[in-house]
């Protein structure tokens, strides 16, 4: 799976979903094709994992909430990928019930 830059959306790596887990580490992404460089230190912790481009926090932002991190997902192409062990796996737009969080009639 290709993992893309949240803050810069430039591709940077590669990582195997079925190896990820929580807390995210460098260990976990690989190059993006043969002859590149890993995105991420082997050793780095969650807080280390920086964009190899635009040098700022690859994974973790949280659109919704920008006071917050998520440290159980990352981005690609295809959208948000949530780690297992994180409580749901699998792609996900933000939204756990697939609702759209609209309430029902306006009350007079």
């Amino acid at each position: 799976m290709i993992v893309r830059c949240e803050m810069c959306f430039t591709d940077i790596g590669t990582c195997d979903p079925a190896t990820l887990r929580t807390p995210l580490t460098g260990a976990m992404f690989g190059p993006l094709r043969a002859g590149y460089f890993p995105p991420f230190p082997v050793d780095a912790s969650w807080e280390g994992l920086l964009c190899p481009i635009c040098g700022k926090r690859a994974v973790g932002h949280d659109p919704d909430r920008p006071e917050t991190f998520r440290t159980d997902r990352i981005l690609t192409p295809e959208g948000y990928f949530v780690v297992e062990g994180a409580g749901k796996r699998g792609r996900t737009d933000g939204l756990t019930d697939g609702k759209s969080g609209a309430k029902g009639g306006v009350h007079g």
